[in-house]
């Protein structure tokens, strides 16, 4: 029996190269598979190959149900593109390992790409589901991957057991969630967890510090900057903590995408460099200019 999960936002080239980042085969979506999955058929494209429009197929009572759920589930599914994804990741594992291995590339590829990956979790047609993972953002292209990218995509994912699994739950939460108090509340958790786990003392200090210290070192990013930010953050913690005071939407979208991207860097940190965070190399950031 083989699974299916069909991506949607990016173009895989080199299909083959998959098979040594997972146990996942990456093949085309057909015009049949849409349907089956989906009910969508009769796609109407312009002079670019971009959709405009497609018919959805769900009147009769045996399929309309099933579509009308998948479809459902997916919130304005065409700013996400769903009808227009021409990829899918297929395997013959059990359910289990397909997910599993799913997952994991998903991880890698959002800890890569830092705005998420846009896809639908279809297990087969005789026994259908669907967990749509959410990116923080929708205005983003369609992205092919270089062979050096690869790489690094691979070796992400080889590397993904030096996280905490915690942290990749909530992670996968926060692209669930979107813009919300939750995925902000989420986000400054995982933020202060990994770097000063274990220490209590001047804790919201330290994070900003070591943050600037870290991004500062290993992604360029303005020392000051990043620590003026998440003093930022912690206030905003503060306020909804202590006086309930919550974030509104247009807060939440300037200020989400870089909390998630500074978390992103810092789990990137600790993948491709485990002991810095170690509290006594972490210790020696603050001397060295």
């Amino acid at each position: 029996m083989s699974w299916f999960t069909p991506i949607v936002k990016f173009d895989f080239q080199h299909p083959k190269k998959w098979k040594k980042i997972s146990k996942l085969t990456i093949k085309k979506i057909s015009e049949d598979q849409l349907l089956r999955f989906f009910g969508i058929s009769q796609r109407k494209l312009d002079d670019m190959g971009r959709v405009i429009s497609y018919t959805y197929i769900g009147t009769t009572p045996e399929i309309s149900i099933l579509h009308q759920i998948n479809l459902a589930i997916l919130n304005e599914p065409q700013k996400y593109d769903l009808y227009s994804c021409k990829y899918a990741f297929v395997s013959d594992l059990n359910e289990d390992d397909h997910i599993n291995e799913v997952e994991q590339i998903l991880i890698a590829l959002r800890l890569f790409c830092l705005n998420g990956i846009t896809c639908p979790v279809i297990f087969n047609d005789k026994s259908p589901g669907v967990r749509y993972i959410y990116p923080l953002t929708s205005q983003f292209d369609r992205k092919v991957f270089t062979d050096s990218e690869f790489k690094k995509i691979s070796q992400i994912k080889s590397n993904l057991s030096r996280l905490d699994p915690e942290d990749l739950k909530m992670l996968s939460t926060v692209i669930e969630q979107g813009y919300s108090m939750i995925s902000f509340l989420l986000l400054m958790t995982i933020l202060e967890r990994n770097i000063i786990k274990g220490d209590r003392n001047e804790i919201s200090f330290k994070v900003r510090i070591f943050t600037a210290k870290l991004l500062s070192k290993f992604f360029h990013y303005k020392e000051k900057e990043v620590f003026n930010n998440v003093k930022d953050f912690y206030t905003y913690r503060s306020k909804f903590v202590h006086e309930g005071k919550a974030l509104n939407s247009n807060e939440l979208k300037n200020i989400l995408p870089i909390l998630y991207e500074y978390v992103i860097k810092i789990l990137l940190i600790k993948i491709n460099h485990p002991s810095i965070l170690n509290p006594d190399k972490r210790n020696e950031l603050l001397w060295k200019r």
